[in-house]
């Protein structure tokens, strides 16, 4: 099987690798979690800088927001470190590319990887807006 037919499969993200060791030597995740973490930091920048201006049911909808981005990020490790056990205890051994369980697992990471980046690119944009507006509003 050739690599594009194999990418075109499983996806660009190698399941086999992302799954057998830490996501955190994944570039990928790593840009998630900076993501995430950039906008976690971020909300709670705003929530400070505009604590005096916002109702109270403002504050608390714009840190269930922020924690939108916590959440899925700790999910998202939370499923690694399942599929990571499976690696651990034997129970996947070395993949033929392009097999049945190679495109699935890397159809997960891309899923897993993909699904955070959107999401929390969007979401950094709406806490963009969300400054904007707060900003001048006051």
């Amino acid at each position: 099987m050739s690599d594009l037919d194999l990418v075109g499969r499983r996806g660009a993200f190698d399941g086999q690798k992302f799954f057998s060791r830490s996501p955190f030597r994944s570039g990928y995740f790593l840009v998630v979690t900076s993501l995430c973490m950039a906008g976690a930091v971020y909300g709670v920048s705003i929530l400070y800088r505009y604590r005096h201006q916002m109702p109270s049911q403002g504050t608390t909808s714009l840190l269930v927001f922020v924690c939108g981005f916590v959440y899925p990020w700790w999910r998202a490790v939370r499923y690694h470190e399942r599929l990571h056990q499976v690696y651990v205890e034997g129970s996947l051994v070395e993949l033929e590319p392009g097999s049945a369980m190679d495109v699935a697992l890397g159809v997960a990471a891309g899923a897993i990887n993909d699904s955070l980046f959107f999401c929390f690119t969007t979401m950094l944009a709406l806490l963009a807006y969300i400054d904007h507006l707060l900003r001048h509003c006051g």
